[in-house]
């Protein structure tokens, strides 16, 4: 069926309107020749909705923060819909040092869009994220992480019914633009919608698929943008009432809007298979040939591991299975060995928090680390990606009520982690 209007153009309206308030205060309140401005995330792509958020980055070898701070409150002020994500650390080491060990500010990095025209600035941030770039065993990582998300962590984590996050949702496209900017070499994707067509253009999917996808990411963003309206913030679930407002807005019966819904879920699953497949043969002649042989193990078998496959990972120590046998064991005594043999190693540890079949004894020890491991693990528990250990252990099924009391009353906890321990309760 057609759809009032296209979503993705919506995107890129909202996007350009709130980059417009975005450079004429950084110019207003930043000294630009010092200092320099970059998107990342959904600004980035230019794919913003009512209530995303402002996804931002400043560099400069001597930031001064109390510039920074006055931008900050004016840009709050003057977007108040768009909550301000402000990247904290503005020097390149620092970003690059993060980037090493957290993958959501790596991906940042990789992916950052200069809204500015500092020029020396931009080849200080070249030159420092090159060394990401170039490390190809840890984009790797990067992208079975995020498939092992999408595999396990996201569908318990936010529900079935959620746009975005749900089996067939938006984050599959994401995953898309993913893997094709660690394919890109000629800077042809900056955005899902060029992450398809490039998938097309070498022959990894074809002509009907490409145009069939793009009609339902439009369709999706359009239906993504009329939630966060309805909700006045950024939610991405369809429930009952959302129902309602949408089989409205598309003059359709409720029954009808299901079957919509179920018939893109559908089309988006079978792209994910493909995105697999074109992963794995992507990495088969990068790989080392028993790393490869373990990660399809992994992801072919999954729940169903036998002690043989497990005993190779183990005596191998190659971080990519391990990472993955993290989230995909059910077994106990494989994930306290994956938490005592790797201290620091924020992926794999990532995988043990965000594991349902974990239990209170290892959750409590990912959270206090033991007096044997402070020395080993001081920076780890100091920087920000340790911090969303807290979140993720929140939300996971199998965390106690005790702690859940823990995070709700640590001293250091951020709001979303208590929010996300009470709703957890």
């Amino acid at each position: 069926m057609d759809f009032p209007y296209s979503g993705l153009d919506e995107c890129v309206r909202i996007t350009k309107n709130a980059l417009k308030i975005t450079k004429n205060l950084f110019y207003k309140y930043i000294n630009n020749k010092t200092h320099e401005l970059y998107s990342f995330g959904s600004v980035a792509r230019r794919e913003m909705g009512p209530y995303s958020d402002l996804d931002l980055l400043i560099i400069s070898k001597k930031p001064n923060l109390n510039q920074i701070k006055k931008y900050r409150l004016a840009l709050a002020k003057a977007l108040p819909n768009h909550r301000l994500d402000l990247l904290e650390k503005y020097k390149p080491k620092e970003l690059i040092r993060i980037g090493s060990i957290d993958g959501t500010d790596r991906q940042a990095l990789l992916f950052l869009r200069n809204e500015s025209c500092n020029k020396k600035n931009s080849k200080l941030l070249q030159e420092a994220t090159s060394q990401i770039r170039l490390d190809e065993m840890g984009n790797f990582r990067e992208i079975f992480h995020i498939m092992a998300n999408i595999d396990n962590i996201y569908p318990s984590l936010f529900g079935l019914n959620n746009i975005k996050f749900s089996p067939g949702g938006i984050k599959d496209f994401y995953f898309a633009y993913l893997i094709t900017r660690f394919m890109d070499e000629k800077n042809e994707v900056y955005n899902i919608s060029s992450a398809i067509k490039y998938l097309k253009k070498y022959n990894l999917i074809d002509n009907k698929k490409s145009i069939d996808l793009l009609k339902i990411l439009n369709k999706l963003l359009f239906l993504r943008n009329r939630i966060q309206e309805f909700h006045k913030s950024e939610v991405n679930i369809i429930n009952n009432k959302t129902k309602n407002y949408l089989s409205k807005t598309l003059c359709i019966e409720k029954k009808e809007f299901n079957e919509l819904i179920k018939s893109y879920q559908l089309d988006i699953k079978m792209f994910y298979l493909e995105l697999k497949k074109i992963v794995l043969s992507m990495v088969k002649s990068r790989l080392d040939a028993q790393i490869y042989y373990l990660v399809e193990e992994l992801l072919s078998n999954k729940r169903n591991l036998n002690s043989k496959i497990i005993n190779e990972i183990f005596n191998c120590k190659y971080e990519i299975p391990m990472m993955l046998l993290a989230y995909y064991t059910t077994n106990i005594k494989t994930l306290k060995k994956l938490r005592k043999i790797n201290p620091n190693n924020w992926y794999i540890l990532y995988g043990i928090a965000n594991n349902k079949y974990v239990n209170e004894k290892i959750l409590f020890s990912l959270m206090i680390p033991r007096e044997n491991e402070k020395r080993i693990v001081k920076n780890l528990y100091n920087n920000f990606s340790w911090r969303n250990i807290y979140l993720y252990i929140a939300k996971n099924p199998s965390a106690t009520n005790r702690i859940k009391q823990y995070i709700i009353n640590y001293p250091k906890a951020r709001k979303i982690d208590i929010e996300a321990a009470l709703n957890n309760c």
